[in-house]
Order: structure tokens, then C-alpha cells, then sequence
């Protein structure tokens, strides 16, 4: 899950998707990004994490920068959907 996690963004609906996750005994892997030159590395990391899918939390910074982020996804092989 990628998300932005400067104060006042989506922290309630990271915590309810973790919540969930543990619930269903799925394993998520949660990844701030707040700069977009940090997006190659924040794909790299999940790459490494052997990650089946990719949820990007909707909000202001990810959505202005959703182009390029799915892209990465696409370049990355990676199915990406924006929640």
C-alpha cells in the first residue's frame, strides 16, 4: 500500500486497511511516500517484498502524481489500483 504520510493525510484509512488486513490474515506492506522522487525507490522496496499487487491510498499528492505512478506499475509489472 503506498500513501502519503504527511499529517492530515489518510492515517485513519491506512490504520482501518491494516485492521482489515489482519483480520484476513493478509500480509500488507505499508510505504510513505511524501516526495515523488522517491517513487523508484518505493517501487524498488516493494519489488524486494516480493508484493503481488499495489493499493495506492487516493489523496491530493498521489492522485496529482497518478500518471506516473501507474505507469511504475506498469513498468514494474505490478497490478495497481487507487483506493
Amino acid at each position: 500500500m503506498l500513501w502519503n504520510p504527511s499529517p492530515g493525510n489518510d492515517q485513519d484509512e491506512v490504520k482501518q486497511t491494516e485492521l482489515a488486513a489482519q483480520a484476513l490474515k493478509v500480509k500488507i506492506q505499508v510505504i510513505g511516500v511524501k516526495d515523488p522522487r522517491k517513487f523508484q525507490s518505493a517501487y524498488a522496496e516493494i519489488g524486494r517484498e516480493s508484493a503481488n499487487a499495489l493499493v495506492i491510498i487516493a489523496g491530493a499528492f498521489t492522485l496529482f502524481h497518478r500518471k506516473e505512478l501507474i505507469e511504475l506499475g506498469v513498468k514494474n509489472r505490478l497490478p495497481t489500483m487507487c483506493e
